[in-house]
C-alpha cells in the first residue's frame, strides 16, 4: 500500500479555494447603483464596558443610566453613523450597553 501526504494538502488547499470564493461572491455588490434603499434595519445594541466606550468622555446623560459610563460616541453611535454612510439605515430600538 502506497501512502501519499500530499492528498490531505490537496484537500485543504481545494477547501480554501471554495471557501475563499463563496465569501468573495458573497462580499460583491448586491444590487445596482440605482437600487431603491433599503428599510431600516430594526436593532437593539447591548454589550459591556468595551461597547460603552467606558472611560472615555464625554458621558451619555440621556434617559435612566445610573451607574451607567455609556460615552456618547460608543460603538453602537459609531456603528450606525457608519452604516449610514455606506447606505444602511438602522432603526434602533434600544442601546443598553453599559
Amino acid at each position: 500500500m502506497r501512502k501519499t501526504t500530499k492528498t490531505p494538502m490537496v484537500r485543504r488547499l481545494a477547501s480554501a479555494a471554495i471557501a475563499l470564493g463563496s465569501c468573495l461572491a458573497l462580499a460583491g455588490p448586491a444590487g445596482s447603483a440605482g437600487a431603491a434603499p433599503a428599510d431600516p434595519v430594526p436593532t437593539v445594541f447591548f454589550g459591556d464596558s468595551y461597547t460603552a466606550n467606558f472611560g472615555i468622555a464625554p458621558f451619555n446623560q440621556d434617559g435612566d443610566k445610573t451607574l451607567c459610563f455609556q460615552a456618547k460616541k460608543n460603538y453602537p453611535t459609531v456603528a450606525t453613523r457608519r452604516l449610514a454612510d455606506k447606505g444602511v439605515t438602522l432603526d434602533v430600538q434600544s442601546d443598553v450597553s453599559c
